[in-house]
Parts: structure tokens; sequence; C-alpha cells
């Protein structure tokens, strides 16, 4: 996506320092602290911001503390908005309330979908924000039932890390 971008002639700025394992007001805090000081450093300009998974989630939070924040567009990439189905079924390993504690993975109950409308229900959808979800509703697929290319984008992503080999995401 940044090479696109840069092709294009934009500048992207590609966000670091977020908890893989946070809660969605941690990583929302996190992500406003670093797109205020973005702004401080860029006075007056107007940004897009591109999101995967969480990440929709947490800008969505972010703009609900401060809906001054000079975005123009947010688009979301495989946001998981009715929670994320792997989380769901993580509940049938055995043993899973005591691995979560033990690996510091509690805050993956937020992705239940049973949890998810509370959340959404929280967040305060910008009307001078435009939003764009892309694959925001990905059904988790296992080995033999990937035949449809929406169930597949996050297993092609894992396999693309995994083998080195870059990919369009």
């Amino acid at each position: 996506i940044t090479e696109t971008l840069e092709a294009r002639g934009l500048q992207p700025v590609v966000i670091t320092g977020l908890d893989p394992v946070g809660s969605f007001q941690a990583n929302g805090g996190r992500l406003l602290a670093i797109l205020r000081a973005f702004e401080e450093t860029h006075p007056g300009e107007t940004y897009d911001v591109v999101a995967h998974s969480a990440g929709g989630l947490y800008m969505a939070e972010a703009l609900t503390r401060d809906p001054h924040l000079r975005v123009g567009t947010v688009i979301t990439i495989a946001t998981p908005y009715h929670g994320a189905e792997i989380v769901d079924l993580l509940h049938w390993v055995p043993g899973y309330p005591v691995i979560t504690r033990a690996l510091n993975l509690e805050n993956l109950k937020e992705f239940e979908a049973s949890g998810m409308p509370e959340i959404l229900a929280r967040i305060v959808w910008q009307k001078n924000v435009r939003w764009l979800a892309l694959a925001a509703a990905q059904p988790t697929c296992g080995v033999l039932s990937c035949a449809r290319a929406e169930a597949q984008s996050w297993l092609l992503s894992l396999a693309w890390r995994f083998a080195g080999v870059e990919g369009d995401g």
C-alpha cells in the first residue's frame, strides 16, 4: 500500500507503537497521541487514514475522543466491526481463560462478536469524516472452507508473512 501511495506522489506515514494485545481504549489513546503529534508537525494539513484490522476500531476510538482531528477520509481494511470469529472459536480451546490470562491476551475478549455492539455504541461517528470499509465482515475459514475470496484474505496475508513474499494485502 505504501509503495502504491508513494508512486502516486503521496507521503504515507506508517504508524507503529500500538500494542498488538492492547485494549481498544488503550490503543485508541495511543493512536490519538500519535495523530496529535503528527498534526503539530503538519499544521493546517488534512490527511487520510488507511487502517487495517483493529486499527479501524482504534481510529474510531481516537476520533471519538477528539472529533477535531483533521482527518478527511478513513479507509478500513478487514476491520472486525462484527467481532472476530476466530476469537469466538477460541472459547472451544481447553483452558482458554487460563491461557489468555497467562499470556496477557485478555483484551482478545473485546473482539468477541457478543461484545462488539457495546464497543460500536460508544463510538461517535464524525459526520465530517468519510468512512470506507473494505472486507469489513470476513468470515473465518478453515483449510477446506476457503472457497470465497473474501474469506481468504487473512489466510493469504498470513501465508505472505511466513513465506517472506511481498503481497498487495
